[in-house]
């Protein structure tokens, strides 16, 4: 499967304001290790319920394109936007490999992207020619702790089903003392066909992935609109009505 989507982790650090000039090969494996150490760091002090799916490792399977399957203790990293492993008691990444379809972590399902990262399979039926995929990660950020007034040195918060945020201080040569880091969890959702394209979950999305049905799938969203209940194409809930609605005119043939 190519590659359909790329890793965002808009972390800030004291040399990204360089990165547009070159500094040869040196400088970009300290940029290498640097972002590594911070990585490092990030992991260690953030909690569980924000790095990672589930609040612990749960019992899960790796699939293969040869139908081999490997039974491990598994959890998704929105740090990493990958699968991490718990092995000989240490918690690793899984190892790249194309030869990875799929993982299950617990009752969800991951689609491997082909650049080691993973999409969250939301709804799918192995006989329809779109499925439903959300994208998930964290992005990193730094700011002064003064401009965060109101904020104590921990805090949790939901908004709309899209970003969950956590606000903390970090002990890390890569944040000065009055500095916090900001991790927004954030998900986004497009549709996948059997032809590997890839179509973001808003109207011009839907009617690509769906052409046959453009014109019901105006009338609609014109309907919700006119009922006081527009679709906002980044709650799961509304954006699972209407792909339902669309696998329904599909099994209805209409």
């Amino acid at each position: 499967m190519k590659t359909i989507l790329f890793f965002i982790l808009g972390f800030f650090i004291s040399y990204s304001s360089y990165s547009q000039f070159n500094f040869g090969s040196q400088f970009t494996l300290y940029a290498q290790i640097r972002a590594q150490a911070l990585m490092k760091d990030l992991e260690e002090a953030l909690p569980a319920n924000v790095k990672y799916s589930k609040n612990a490792f749960t019992d899960g399977t790796v699939y293969y394109v040869s139908g081999k399957r490997s039974g491990l203790k598994l959890n998704y990293s929105f740090l990493y936007h990958n699968v991490s492993i718990i092995q000989n008691g240490d918690t690793l990444l899984l190892a790249p490999d194309p030869a990875i379809t799929y993982v299950r972590i617990g009752k969800d399902f991951y689609l491997h992207n082909g650049d080691h990262t993973y999409l969250k399979m939301v709804s799918y039926k192995d006989n329809e020619e779109v499925k439903l995929i959300a994208s998930q990660y964290l992005t990193i950020n730094k700011y002064n702790n003064t401009a965060m007034t109101g904020y104590g040195s921990y805090q949790y918060t939901r908004h709309k089903d899209k970003i969950h945020s956590y606000y903390d201080s970090i002990n890390s040569p890569f944040f000065y003392q009055n500095e916090i880091v900001a991790a927004n969890k954030k998900i986004f959702y497009y549709l996948l066909n059997n032809n590997d394209e890839v179509f973001t979950a808003n109207k011009a999305g839907f009617i690509r992935a769906f052409p046959k049905y453009s014109m019901q799938i105006e009338g609609y969203l014109l309907q919700m609109a006119r009922q006081g209940l527009r679709i906002k194409f980044y709650k799961k809930a509304d954006v699972l009505k209407l792909y339902d609605f669309c696998i329904g005119l599909r099994s209805t043939n209409i």
